[in-house]
């Protein structure tokens, strides 16, 4: 019996680690319904084919990926910059930040509410692990809200709730504001 219980626990315990090995490698769509990937490096790949690679960090404002792209993984990292439209493919490098920032700013493409910038994989519940991950908290929480009890505990579960259902709903929506 102790056997079957140590077979099925390490069988439970080993599909973790199986299914982790590929968890490393995510698949985007982008707002613009091109696709960002990170199977050998950052990369836009366009619906055409056309790649950009090492992107190194970026966010969305209207159609446009504004990103900072590595030109060489050394000490002294070496950057360029650019902003992509991604409906025309149409890509705008920069050698200079300064050139860059100045040509956001007139093309009105800086957030002026808040600018969501990403190194990596924006949405993290992409696979029925990741949504586990947001269900457990939120029985927790709809648990204490059914208390009888009015306690202030009640008040801080019931924001906590929120907060969570926020955060899980601007995940499904990656553009800045």
């Amino acid at each position: 019996m102790k056997v079957k219980y140590l077979v099925s626990l390490f069988l439970f315990f080993y599909s973790y680690i199986v299914f982790a090995i590929g968890v490393t490698d995510w698949r985007q769509t982008t707002p613009g319904g091109n696709e960002m990937n990170n199977f050998n490096d950052i990369s836009l790949v366009f619906k055409s084919g056309n790649t950009v690679d090492n992107i190194f960090k970026w966010y969305f404002y209207k159609d446009h990926i504004i990103c900072i792209i590595v030109n060489s993984w050394t000490d002294n990292m070496e950057f360029s910059y650019a902003v992509i439209d991604e409906s025309t493919e149409h890509v705008k490098l920069f050698k200079n930040e300064k050139e860059w920032k100045i040509y956001i700013e007139n093309s009105k493409l800086k957030p002026t509410v808040w600018t969501r910038w990403y190194r990596g994989d924006w949405s993290i519940f992409n696979n029925i692990f990741s949504i586990l991950y947001f269900l457990i908290p939120a029985i927790i929480f709809l648990l204490f809200l059914f208390r009888k009890s009015n306690s202030l505990l009640k008040k801080i579960m019931y924001i906590g709730f929120l907060i969570l259902l926020l955060y899980y709903i601007l995940n499904f929506f990656p553009q800045s504001i």
